[in-house]
C-alpha cells in the first residue's frame, strides 16, 4: 500500500467517522487509571486527563482496548489498578523480562533508519530511467539486507499515487545513514549485498538530487526512531486480567517494520475481538460479556500471535546479526538459526521459482498461515536452489 502513515491514518480516521459518527464520542486526552469493581473482577470506570486538564470519569465502561501502541501502556493501568501485582518489565528495560510469568518479552535489534523525501518534482518523473516508467512503478526497487554480506539496505518507491518518490535507508547497528544531501549517492553506493543495485536505480537516485540542485525537486530527511520489539503475553495472566479489558496491534506486539506487517497484525487482532464478539451474541451471554472475555480473546490472539513472533516476523533474521541484544535466556546465534537458513534459501529460490515467490509472499504478508512455505513443492524448490548453490561453490 503505497501511502505514508500519516495519510493512511487519516483515511482510516475519515472512513470510521464517517461510517459511525452517530455513535461515536471522541474524547481528546490522557487516560490516568481504571478504576476496578469491587470484587477486582472488572473495570467498572477509565478515568481521563483531557486536553483543557479537566479530570473526567467514563463510567459503567462495557470493555477497555488497549490500543497505545508502542507505548503499550496497559500494563502500567493494570498495575497501578492492582490487576497485576508484581513488577513489569518497562519499554526501556530491553534484553530482559518482565515478572509475572515473563509477561512481556523483548529485545534490542538496534535498528536506524531515514526516510529521504523527494517531493515537487512535477513532470520529471517521466524522464526518470526506470523500467517500465514511472506511471507503472510501485515499489521502484529494494536492496534487501542480509547479515551473510552486510547489515545495511534501502528501498526506493513511490509514495501517496503521486509524484513524490522516497528513498528509505536503513539498518542494523552500527549504520552510516544519509544525513544530507551529500550523503545519499555515496551510500546508495556503499551497500553490499549478493550483488550491487542495477545502474539504473543509481541513476534515478542522480537524477533526483540534480533536480534538487536546479532548485525543482525538494529534500526533506526524517530519521525514524524504531521501538524495541516486544511481546506483552497477556494469555499467560488472563486469571488475573479484568474481563473486559484486552490489547489490539502493537500494544500487545511490537515488530520490526522491516516487512510492514504492523496493519495487517492489527487487523487479526480487529478481527479476533469480532469473532470472540460474535460468539457471545450467539450464547446465553448476549447483551453482555462473559466473565472469561479477556481470557477467550487473548487465547484465541495468542495462536497467531505466537507464530508471527517466533516463525513469521523478523526476530530471527535479527537474532543474524551480531549487535542484537536478544530476550534474556536466548542464545542469538541459535535461536531462529534454522528459520534464517531456510529464509535466506527460499529468497534466493523465489528469484527463479514462482511457487516459492507466491507462498513467501504471502506469508510475510500475513495473508496465508506459514504452512504454506512447507508445503512439499515449496520445500522442493527451496532445496533445489540450496542444492545447486552448494555445488557452484564448490
Amino acid at each position: 500500500m503505497l501511502i505514508r502513515r500519516p495519510r493512511f491514518e487519516a483515511v482510516l480516521y475519515r472512513l470510521l467517522i464517517s461510517s459511525s459518527s452517530k455513535c461515536i464520542q471522541m474524547i481528546q486526552g490522557t487516560v490516568t487509571g481504571l478504576v476496578p469493581s469491587s470484587d477486582m473482577s472488572d473495570i467498572q470506570s477509565v478515568n481521563v486527563r483531557t486536553t483543557e486538564g479537566e479530570e473526567k470519569a467514563v463510567k459503567d465502561v462495557a470493555l477497555v482496548i488497549d490500543c497505545t501502541g508502542s507505548t503499550q501502556a496497559g500494563i502500567k493501568w493494570l498495575k497501578s489498578a492492582g490487576f497485576i501485582s508484581s513488577p513489569e518489565s518497562t519499554p526501556d528495560d530491553i534484553g530482559r523480562t518482565g515478572t509475572n510469568g515473563d509477561l512481556r518479552i523483548s529485545y534490542d535489534h538496534k535498528l536506524r533508519y531515514v526516510t529521504v523525501t523527494f517531493d515537487n518534482i512535477g513532470d520529471l518523473v517521466q524522464d526518470l530511467p526506470i523500467p517500465g516508467g514511472f506511471d507503472q512503478a510501485g515499489f521502484i526497487y529494494t536492496y534487501y539486507a542480509h547479515c551473510k554480506w552486510g547489515n545495511e539496505g534501502f528501498v526506493l518507491t513511490r509514495m501517496d499515487n503521486t509524484k513524490i518518490v522516497q528513498l528509505c535507508c536503513g539498518g542494523w547497528g552500527d549504520v552510516h545513514l544519509p544525513k544530507e544531501k551529500e550523503d545519499i549517492l555515496p551510500y546508495v553506493h556503499s551497500v553490499k549485498g549478493a550483488r550491487p543495485a542495477p545502474q539504473w536505480v543509481t541513476r534515478v537516485v542522480a537524477v533526483l538530487l540534480e533536480s534538487e540542485e536546479k532548485g525543482d525537486a525538494t529534500i526533506t530527511f526524517k530519521p525514524l526512531k524504531i521501538p524495541a520489539p516486544s511481546f506483552v503475553q497477556y494469555y499467560k495472566i488472563t486469571h488475573n486480567l479484568p474481563s473486559n479489558f484486552i490489547a489490539v496491534g502493537d500494544s500487545e506486539m511490537q515488530l520490526n517494520p522491516l516487512f510492514a506487517q504492523g496493519c495487517s497484525k492489527a487487523l487479526f487482532g480487529a478481527m479476533t475481538l469480532n469473532t470472540v464478539l460474535h460468539n457471545c451474541v450467539a450464547s446465553e451471554w448476549l447483551g453482555r460479556l462473559p466473565k472469561n472475555f479477556s481470557t477467550l480473546y487473548f487465547k484465541r490472539s495468542h495462536n497467531t500471535l505466537e507464530d508471527i513472533w517466533s516463525v513469521i516476523s523478523t526476530k530471527a533474521i535479527d537474532y543474524g546479526y551480531s549487535t542484537t541484544i536478544p530476550i534474556k535466556g536466548e542464545n542469538r546465534t541459535k535461536e531462529g538459526a534454522i528459520v534464517r537458513w531456510y529464509a535466506y534459501h527460499a529468497a534466493r529460490a523465489a528469484e527463479r521459482d514462482e511457487e516459492v515467490a507466491s507462498a513467501l509472499w504471502h506469508v510475510r504478508m500475513l495473508a496465508t498461515p506459514q504452512v504454506e512455505l512447507f508445503k512439499p513443492r515449496v520445500i522442493l524448490g527451496v532445496l533445489r536452489w540450496a542444492v545447486t548453490n552448494a555445488i557452484a561453490q564448490t
